[in-house]
């Protein structure tokens, strides 16, 4: 059945429906995402690589929560799975391991202090997140399973570059910097330019604050 596109109302973003499964990541994404209807969904590298062509294969798949208030459900949901916590996971994004499948799964713990959308609605969310790239997301709603993915990810994995999106947290984009550099990706002066920028007009509060979030995020 080939894939149809779903009206979003916003020409930046595509949705994505009949998605295709293949191999063994196929089944392990579609089998988390419909556990979690209503509860969370998968975004990110996971999620880029089922929608956009050439992209590069994930090391583990993230998983964002509808609401705040769904951890338990989310921990709930992943054990239903077969999941296990291994306990060796950042404190904002515990890992979870399955015997059958090779990658483990992230789940993104929201954070109330976190500047960045580290829950809500896929679009919210994805809007929040440091670089275009990473803008895509797989979740189970009316429609079935259904795809997001911005124009700008699409363009970014194509030209194998970088354009930040958020950088509310400049350490943990610096940090990311090297995680896709080791991908192949590359960054041009202005978008370093903007990185010294958002290192130079933070307070030492506002640093801390953000060190914290990015200690916790590291993946």
């Amino acid at each position: 059945m080939a894939v149809h596109y779903i009206e979003t109302g916003d020409p930046e973003w595509v949705g994505i429906g009949n998605l295709d499964w293949p191999l063994t990541l196929g089944h392990q994404v579609r089998e988390i995402v419909a556990e979690l209807e209503g509860v969370g969904y998968v975004a990110g590298g996971a999620a880029r690589w089922f929608l956009v062509k050439d992209a590069p294969q994930p090391g583990d798949i993230d998983v964002f929560l509808h609401d705040d208030k769904h951890v338990s459900a989310a921990y709930t949901a992943l054990s239903a799975l077969g999941y296990e916590d291994d306990e060796t996971g950042p404190a904002r994004a515990p890992r979870f391991n399955h015997p059958d499948y090779e990658l483990p799964v992230q789940l993104v713990i929201p954070d109330d202090v976190d500047r960045r959308s580290s829950f809500g609605p896929p679009l919210e969310v994805l809007q929040g997140f440091t670089f275009h790239v990473e803008q895509a997301a797989i979740y189970a709603g009316g429609d079935g399973i259904v795809g997001l993915v911005s124009e700008s990810c699409r363009r970014d994995v194509r030209n194998h570059t970088l354009h930040f999106n958020n950088l509310s947290n400049p350490l943990l984009a610096a940090y990311r910097l090297n995680k896709y550099g080791k991908k192949g990706f590359t960054v041009g002066m202005a978008e370093i330019l903007a990185l010294g920028k958002a290192f130079r007009k933070g307070t030492k509060a506002e640093y801390e604050l953000v060190t914290v979030d990015a200690l916790g995020m590291q993946s």
